[in-house]
């Protein structure tokens, strides 16, 4: 059953796939029809970033191993399951701590609900959601980052985890989004100038962790460290 909405979709759920059957990053037997690859040394490989489906990948291996849910056979509960886990979940936690942050600022209750309903339902994320994408996972990540941010310089709490949280979703922010690296050193550098120590200590080592994976996953997937769609010379 084809549970996929696109070749966007399917280029990601083709690396799922083949990383759960032991292929690696070649896409050749993959079950999804997809114009979103590339070819090199006589195989294909998805031209999407590699990091977030690799991690995808241990999910539905997981899935499998303890139900026996395998992609493509039960697609249909596989691709549904892990949306909802990394897309439904984070956007509801977003939108409820969005709502915190305002009562917080003590705006007034109908421009918090007004603002509260334009973050659920007045963005695309509602609908990028029943499908594999970056966008969407960029989206709570930086917020997420931010309110971390928020927490720390406006409502003085200066608990380690605050800083790790910061720089594990700003670093996940751009390794989804990679226009997104001005957002992420911006916001390195507005807590270092008020807490260096911290920032250095908390911030800097999940961040270093998720660039190092996304450049390891990279180097893998391309035998480079820039994504296909920054190479020009590629056999599409």
């Amino acid at each position: 059953v084809q549970m996929v909405s696109g070749a966007n979709d399917g280029s990601r759920w083709n690396t799922v796939w083949s990383l759960t059957n032991g292929k690696g990053y070649i896409i050749d037997e993959a079950p999804y029809p997809t114009i979103d690859k590339v070819r090199r040394d006589g195989h294909f490989y998805s031209s999407k970033p590699p990091l977030m489906p690799t991690i995808l990948a241990g999910l539905a291996w997981f899935f499998r191993a303890t139900t026996g849910w395998a992609i493509p056979h039960q697609a249909h509960i596989i691709t549904r399951l892990i949306l909802f886990l990394v897309n439904i979940v984070p956007f509801c936690v977003l939108v409820v701590l969005y709502g915190r942050l305002l009562e917080r600022m003590q705006i007034g209750l109908a421009a918090r609900l007004f603002c509260i309903l334009v973050a659920a339902f007045g963005t695309y994320l509602t609908s990028y959601s029943v499908v594999l994408n970056n966008h969407t996972q960029a989206a709570w990540a930086a917020f997420f980052a931010l309110y971390s941010a928020i927490r720390i310089r406006y409502d003085g709490q200066t608990a380690w985890y605050y800083f790790t949280l910061c720089g594990l979703f700003a670093a996940w922010t751009v390794a989804n989004e990679m226009v997104a690296v001005l957002f992420a050193l911006l916001l390195m550098g507005l807590l270092f100038w008020s807490h260096p120590r911290q920032t250095l200590k908390y911030f800097l080592p999940p961040a270093i962790v998720v660039a190092t994976a996304y450049l390891y996953t990279t180097y893998i997937s391309t035998g480079g460290f820039l994504p296909y769609y920054l190479y020009f010379n590629t056999d599409y």
